[in-house]
C-alpha cells in the first residue's frame, strides 16, 4: 500500500464514520476501487484507522457516555438488536464480510431503506418544528 492509498482510505473512514452509512463497507470497496489486494497488513490497517474514528466520538462525548444515564440505555438498547443479528448470521457474514459485491449490494439495500424512511420521517414532521 502507498502513502496516497493510506490517505485516501483515511478520508473515506474519516467522512463515513461520522454518517449513518457503512464506514466499513466503504472502506472495502475503496480498497477495491484502488486495487490493493487483501492482504493482513491492509485488514490492520482498516481496523486501526476504525478504532481512531471510534476513539476520536468516544473522546468527544466521553461526559454523555459515562455519565449520562438516558444516552448509556440508549446505547445498551441499540446494542441489543445488532449483537442478536450479529450471533444469528455470523457464520454468513464471515464469509462474504471482504467480498466487495457483497458490501456494494449491502450499502445499496440500506441506502434505499434509509431514504424511504427518511421520506416517511419528512411526511410525518410536516409543520412540526424541529427538536433537539
Amino acid at each position: 500500500m502507498e502513502f496516497i492509498d493510506a490517505i485516501i482510505l483515511g478520508v473515506v473512514e474519516g467522512i463515513t464514520e461520522f454518517f449513518p452509512i457503512s464506514s466499513t463497507g466503504h472502506l472495502i470497496l475503496t480498497a477495491e476501487l484502488l486495487g490493493l489486494p487483501e492482504t493482513d497488513f491492509l485488514k490492520t490497517f482498516q481496523i486501526a484507522i476504525q478504532l481512531g474514528a471510534i476513539l476520536a466520538i468516544v473522546a468527544l462525548y466521553w461526559r454523555k457516555l459515562l455519565f449520562d444515564r438516558a444516552i448509556i440505555k440508549r446505547v445498551i438498547i441499540a446494542l441489543l438488536p445488532a449483537l442478536g443479528v450479529g450471533f444469528v448470521f455470523y457464520s454468513l457474514a464471515s464469509c462474504w464480510n471482504r467480498a466487495w459485491w457483497w458490501c456494494g449490494r449491502c450499502l445499496s439495500a440500506v441506502s434505499s431503506l434509509s431514504c424511504m424512511n427518511g421520506y416517511g420521517n419528512q411526511e410525518r414532521m410536516r409543520g412540526r418544528p424541529w427538536r433537539r
